[in-house]
């Protein structure tokens, strides 16, 4: 690889873990991460994950099983999501991801536009 392209992928990097919403993201996920009821509620919804996911595997999908598989990691995600320290959280996700979609669109405009013909 050209020296001044790893040269230039090195400055990206640095200055990402710099940015002050990475920063806040991190921040965010700790004190998510240190939050007892958050933890033991995101634990609850995997946990409802799964059993939403195994009943996908055994039965069809407009099953009863499914539909209370389904319902319960609804209103499991929904109840994690709902605390304040999660909101944070996905708040600062979603600047991220933004951020991170527009660092895409930069790098590889050219490149998306050989691969995608609606994109010309």
């Amino acid at each position: 690889m050209n020296p001044k392209t790893i040269d230039k992928a090195y400055e990206l990097k640095e200055s990402l873990q710099n940015d002050p919403r990475i920063l806040l993201l991190n921040e965010k996920e700790d004190a998510m991460s240190n939050d007892e009821e958050a933890m033991k509620l995101c634990y609850k919804k995997d946990i409802a994950n799964d059993e939403y996911v195994e009943m996908l595997r055994l039965f069809p999908e407009d099953s009863q099983e499914v539909k209370k598989a389904r319902e319960k990691f609804y209103f499991t995600k929904k109840e994690f999501e709902s605390l304040q320290v999660v909101k944070d959280y996905l708040k600062a996700y979603q600047d991220i991801r933004l951020l991170y979609e527009e660092i895409n669109e930069i790098l590889f405009k050219d490149f998306n536009k050989d691969l995608c013909p609606s994109k010309r």
